[in-house]
């Protein structure tokens, strides 16, 4: 959090267990400093899924975590 204060983000990845903090509550706190951020959820967890798709995140990647997996969706 303290980055995205200081450092003009346009992306944040994040996991949902965090060692202080929820991922989901994290990504709240962030969007409400800059609405305009793209969040993507990487995680082993699907429980949270619902709570992250209602905030309307840009991703939700389940981990394990391939070479292929982020050039598979964007081209670079």
């Amino acid at each position: 959090m303290e980055f995205c204060k200081s450092t003009p983000c346009e992306v944040a990845f994040l996991d949902i267990q965090m060692r202080n903090i929820n991922g989901v509550e994290l990504a709240k706190e962030i969007k409400l400093l800059n609405p305009q951020i793209n969040i993507v959820f990487t995680t082993g967890y699907t429980d949270f899924m619902k709570d992250a798709l209602e905030m309307h995140v840009s991703g939700y990647v389940m981990k394990p975590i391939t070479p292929g997996t982020f050039s598979d969706l964007w081209e670079f």
